[in-house]
């Protein structure tokens, strides 16, 4: 176990630093924290992050979270957004904006950057604006982003799948 000043205590294994936010950064409300199968308070965050499983040898956690961001900038939604969690995680360390692909689901647009590690190994970094209604926002936020990082045995649909909504539109991306 590994404590963190501001955190609660969290498996050794599980714990990643590109992923730690202030506490109050990252607000969910209930019913959209039992929607999304999300715990209620994160150890992480304040709230709203999901570790996901993973058996690749690719290093750091495989997560989904929401993240409050704010949209008053001049800067492309992916630089806020990858900016106000500290960079991209790996293995995205050296992806630009440019590098994020534009993709339609039921939900609406996202924005995903593909990499390949390692042989059979597929990571995504996926972001999404969030409009649900009735989201708490943190003081000088005026959304929500859910941001994905996932590396799986598979292909990018595999590694999308948890930020993906059930109703899809083709995407030629993938």
């Amino acid at each position: 176990m590994i404590s963190l000043a501001g955190c609660s205590s969290a498996p050794a294994p599980f714990v990643s630093a590109m992923f730690f936010t202030a506490p109050g950064q990252t607000r969910l409300t209930g019913i959209l924290a039992e929607e999304e199968g999300f715990g209620l308070p994160s150890s992480v965050g304040g709230g709203g992050d999901r570790l996901l499983p993973n058996d690749t040898l690719t290093p750091g956690d495989n997560v989904l979270m929401y993240k409050d961001v704010s949209r008053l900038s001049l800067r492309s939604h992916v630089a806020r957004t990858l900016s106000s969690i500290g960079g991209a995680p790996a293995p995205f360390e050296f992806v630009t904006v440019r590098d994020f692909h534009t993709a339609m689901d039921g939900e609406g647009l996202y924005k995903f950057a593909v990499a390949r590690p390692l042989d059979g190994t597929t990571c995504v970094l996926a972001i999404r604006e969030v409009t649900y209604v009735g989201l708490e926002l943190a003081i000088g936020a005026t959304g929500t982003t859910k941001i994905l990082r996932n590396c799986v045995l598979g292909s990018a649909r595999d590694a999308l799948s948890p930020i993906l909504s059930t109703t899809d539109v083709f995407n030629p991306f993938l």
